[in-house]
């Protein structure tokens, strides 16, 4: 009779625990999720100004007619064309390295702006 005492109190016992864990987590996701939903609509409206995408096109120009005004541009592009014909292991090494050349490369941009 106590082992089924005990068995039923530690039955009840979990089932709470169960209740709070439910009703903490509820409460938590509650708390977090709409101070992030509201972040969230205000980077997107900022984002959506067009003030916003006029200039973050402006800077991105910029730094790209920068990057092509550099006097050694000429010579590395044809080099790397002729790299990219030759080996095709190269161009493939290019285009799996792209996507992150190009993040780092808008990062660098953005950074060098004049405030």
């Amino acid at each position: 009779s106590d082992s089924k005492l005990m068995t039923k109190f530690r039955y009840w016992v979990q089932q709470e625990i169960d209740e709070w864990t439910t009703f903490l987590t509820r409460l938590l996701d509650t708390i977090i999720s709409i101070p992030c939903s509201i972040f969230a609509i205000v980077v997107a409206k900022i984002l959506e100004n067009p003030r916003v995408q006029t200039a973050a096109v402006e800077t991105l120009v910029r730094g790209m007619n920068a990057t092509l005004e550099q006097p050694e541009m000429p010579r590395k592009v044809v080099k790397m064309y002729l790299q990219l014909q030759d080996d095709p292991d190269v161009a493939r090494a290019l285009g799996e390295s792209l996507p992150k050349a190009a993040k780092n490369y808008i990062a660098g941009v953005a950074s060098s702006v004049k405030r």
